[in-house]
């Protein structure tokens, strides 16, 4: 059993990093809806991460915390996280971080189910990446990663 939330846990990390550098690579292809999707669950990925490597959460938290809050997976995580590092650094920062999460989530709906609200230049993809990035630059030093 210990092997496979090791193994759970070491993917979440790998995957993240991926999906971080697929994130550039793809705005420096012009793929940027595709972009802001690797940029999101990258974070995604990390916070798991750190929540169940750091703060004792275990997988099968996400799913069944989370359909206790209303407030579905993603927001549960978020929320976590939040909480996770306001011990670690300020509560302001730690809702920054929470409020940008939360807008880097509402854009990737938006290009999901609204066409009219596709992506469309490389500087609003950028800045959806680089949210991202500070976020996992913040995390890697909070958590020596």
């Amino acid at each position: 059993m210990l092997k496979i939330i090791i193994s759970i846990v070491n993917h979440l990390l790998e995957k993240s990093k991926e999906n971080l550098i697929s994130a550039k690579l793809l705005i420096d292809s012009g793929f940027y809806n595709s972009s802001l999707h690797c940029a999101y669950y990258s974070c995604l990925q990390l916070i798991k991460y750190v929540l169940i490597e750091f703060h004792d959460y275990y997988e099968f938290d996400f799913d069944n915390d989370s359909t206790k809050n209303k407030g579905g997976t993603h927001k549960y995580i978020i929320g976590s996280l939040t909480t996770a590092i306001s011990i670690n650094i300020t509560a302001q920062k730690a809702n920054r971080y929470k409020e940008d999460l939360n807008k880097v989530k509402l854009r990737r709906e938006e290009i999901d189910y609204f066409p009219q609200k596709i992506i469309k230049t490389e500087d609003e993809a950028s800045k959806v990446y680089q949210k991202c990035a500070e976020i996992h630059i913040e995390l890697i030093k909070i958590y020596n990663l």
